[in-house]
């Protein structure tokens, strides 16, 4: 286990890797301090200036939920997705290294990778907030600290999705177009199963001879077990933001990515014995 650990690190730090993932953290940072002072505080460089609060570094955080997994997507392409296009996993096997410990070690890094660019981006998020030359308030406080934790679980659980995807597709760009086409899946998902819990359960409509309003069953509304299904994809779904609402209690979300990811390394780990590689 050390020496597979060993060797897909000193891959990620000796290949250019490390910088280029500061690099597009900070990028990516910074469009999303630019665009949520555009969109919630209106500060453009124009305007007058704005008071800054904990919500400030709340909303940057929040759209973290959208641009991790993308960034991640890719980021397991070029790491592990070279990792079997090429072959060289095939010379791991060869001088004795397991292929579950070169499965284990490929998603320890892709963690760590996601981890260290929302460790960035957050602190990123933190230092604007406090050296901006606005009036600010941003301080860290334990409601934060939870949505982060939430955010953190969240791209675990795509990390660990997207290195299965990529050790057990055959091509690593088809991997990565499936995986990118998760994420507008899962918010437009959401989106069509927020407006189908939404409908009532009844509906009014004018009697045409008595002019009286009448009320009748809703052929649209969902009850039952399909309701209980429906609301509880949505509840655990990251694209409902419920962990924002649920600061005493452990949020759902954070429930399912934890599942999330321990099935899906688990699918990994049981299968990647029986994976050949030629």
């Amino acid at each position: 286990m050390i020496r597979a650990l060993k060797s897909s690190f000193f891959r990620f730090f000796s290949t250019g890797l490390f910088v280029k993932l500061l690099i597009i953290s900070v990028v990516l940072g910074a469009f999303a301090i630019l665009q949520t002072c555009a969109s919630e505080y209106y500060m453009y460089f124009v305007s007058r200036p704005r008071y800054l609060t904990n919500e400030f570094v709340i909303f940057c955080i929040l759209k973290l939920v959208y641009t991790m997994p993308f960034a991640t997507a890719v980021f397991s392409m070029m790491f592990t997705g070279n990792d079997v296009a090429f072959r060289t996993i095939n010379n791991k096997i060869t001088t004795g290294v397991s292929r579950v410990n070169i499965y284990i070690a490929d998603l320890t890094v892709t963690v760590f990778a996601s981890l260290l660019s929302l460790f960035v981006m957050t602190g990123l998020f933190f230092l604007f907030g406090r050296l901006a030359p606005v009036k600010s308030a941003v301080t860290f406080s334990k409601y934060i600290a939870g949505i982060f934790v939430q955010v953190l679980l969240i791209t675990v659980a795509f990390a660990s999705v997207y290195t299965l995807l990529q050790f057990f597709i055959s091509t690593k760009l088809l991997a990565l177009i499936i995986s990118l086409i998760m994420i507008p899946c899962l918010m437009f998902g959401n989106m069509y199963i927020e407006v189908c819990l939404q409908e009532p359960y009844r509906e009014s409509y004018k009697d045409e001879e008595t002019g009286e309003l009448c009320w009748k069953l809703n052929d649209e509304y969902i009850g039952g077990t399909p309701r209980k299904i429906l609301t509880f994809i949505y509840e655990t779904s990251p694209y409902s933001y419920k962990f924002i609402e649920n600061e005493e209690h452990v949020p759902q979300e954070a429930i399912a990515a934890g599942i999330v990811f321990v099935l899906s390394s688990a699918a990994g780990i049981t299968s990647i014995t029986k994976k050949e590689y030629q």
